[in-house]
C-alpha cells in the first residue's frame, strides 16, 4: 500500500511536467507571434479554467466532511480551509491540515502559484532556456543544502516537495528543446531511449516506484516523463501514439474527475461499507469499489464538463491569443488533441 501511495506522488509529477510543458510552449509561441505576451488575459484565462471547480469543490468539502467514513482524525477549520482558499493548500498540508476530499487539491494549487509568475518570467527573460536550467539547479541546489545542513532542514527539504515548481521547469526545458527544434531531440526521439522511458514507468507502476535519492526522484521521473510527452505528442515515429477518442474524451473529463473523485470514494463509501464485508476475498472487494467508484467519477465529471465547465471553457476562449482547445490544432505546431486537452489550457 505505501508503495502505491508513493507512485501515486510520482504519477502527479506526470502533470506537473505536462503542465509545464503546454503552458512555457503556448507562452513562447505567443510572445514570438506578438513580441510579448498579455499577462492580464492569461490571468483570465486560468481563472475561468480553475477557479469555477476549484471552489466549487471548497463548498462540496464543508458539506461531506460531516459524512467522512474514514475516521475521525479529519481536522476541518479555519484556517486549513483558508489556506485552500487562498490557493496555497500545499502549506495546508505542511500545517497538517488533512480534509480528505480536497486534499488531491494541493497539486492545483502548486499549479496555480507556477502560473502566477511563469508568463512574468517567459516575458522578461531574453534566454528563455538559461532561466529554465538556472531555476532547475538553483532549485535542486537548495534541497541538496539543506540536506546537508541538518536534520532540522533535511526535514524542511522534503516539503519543498509539495511545492514541485522543479518539475514544471523540466517540462518547460522539453516545450523549448521542440520550439527550438534542438538536435538532442533526435537523441530523445530514438527508440532505445523511449522504451528505456517507458519500461522506467511501466517497471514503477508495476513493482513499486525505481528510487535514487528522496531528493532528486522527483526531478528523475520528470525527466522520464518530460521524454514519454515529448515522443507522444511531436514524434511522428513515436512507438506509443496517445491519439484516440477515448483518450480526447478522458483528457476533457480530466480536472473534473481529479477534482470529484474524492467526493465520490467518501459518498459511495457509505452504503459500501455495509456491502463490502460481505464479499470474500479482498480481491473481489476491490474490484466491487472499483465498479461502482469509477463509473460515478466519469459520470460526475461528464456532468461538471457538460453542464458547468464547459461554458467558462468558452468563454475562456475570449481572451487566447493562442488558441489551446481542439479547434485550434491546425492554427498552431501539431500538439496531439489527447495532450492539449488533457489539461484543457
Amino acid at each position: 500500500m505505501e508503495e502505491r501511495d508513493e507512485m501515486s506522488r510520482h504519477a502527479v509529477v506526470l502533470f506537473f511536467v505536462l503542465s509545464g510543458y503546454l503552458i512555457t510552449y503556448l507562452l513562447m509561441i505567443e510572445k514570438e507571434k506578438f513580441d510579448k505576451i498579455d499577462i492580464r488575459n492569461f490571468y483570465k484565462r486560468r481563472i475561468l479554467r480553475i477557479w469555477p471547480l476549484y471552489y466549487v469543490s471548497i463548498i462540496l468539502a464543508l458539506l461531506v466532511v460531516p459524512f467522512n467514513t474514514f475516521g475521525h482524525d479529519v481536522q476541518f477549520n479555519l484556517e486549513g480551509i483558508t489556506l485552500y482558499a487562498l490557493f496555497i493548500p500545499n502549506f495546508a498540508l505542511m500545517a497538517g491540515y488533512m480534509i480528505p476530499s480536497i486534499a488531491p487539491l494541493w497539486s492545483v494549487g502548486v499549479e496555480e502559484q507556477f502560473y502566477a509568475v511563469w508568463p512574468i518570467f517567459i516575458n522578461h527573460f531574453k534566454s528563455i532556456i538559461g532561466f529554465l536550467l538556472l531555476f532547475l539547479f538553483s532549485y535542486v541546489g537548495l534541497k541538496v543544502c539543506l540536506l546537508l545542513t541538518g536534520n532540522v532542514w533535511s526535514k524542511f527539504s522534503i516539503n519543498l516537495n509539495f511545492f514541485s515548481y522543479d518539475t514544471m521547469a523540466i517540462g518547460g526545458i522539453a516545450a523549448w528543446l521542440y520550439h527550438k527544434g534542438h538536435k538532442i531531440l533526435k537523441i530523445l526521439y530514438h527508440p532505445t531511449v523511449q522504451v528505456t522511458c517507458w519500461a522506467f514507468f511501466g517497471i514503477s507502476c508495476i513493482a513499486g516506484p525505481l528510487e535514487v535519492h528522496y531528493i532528486i526522484n522527483k526531478e528523475v521521473y520528470s525527466i522520464a516523463f518530460a521524454v514519454i510527452i515529448l515522443n507522444t505528442s511531436t514524434n511522428p515515429r513515436s512507438l506509443i501514439t496517445l491519439k484516440n477518442r477515448w483518450f480526447d474524451f478522458m483528457g476533457k473529463l480530466s480536472y473534473g474527475m481529479y477534482v470529484l473523485h474524492p467526493f465520490v470514494i467518501l459518498l459511495v463509501s457509505i452504503p459500501l461499507k455495509h456491502i463490502v464485508p460481505l464479499i470474500p476475498g479482498k480481491p473481489f472487494q476491490f474490484l466491487l469499489i472499483i465498479a461502482f467508484v469509477y463509473p460515478i467519477t466519469i459520470l460526475a465529471a461528464t456532468i461538471s464538463y457538460k453542464y458547468f465547465e464547459l461554458k467558462f471553457l468558452r468563454l475562456k476562449e475570449q481572451y487566447a491569443k493562442i488558441p489551446s482547445t481542439q479547434s485550434a490544432v491546425e492554427t498552431i505546431e501539431p500538439l496531439p488533441i489527447a495532450l492539449k486537452e488533457l489539461r484543457q489550457l
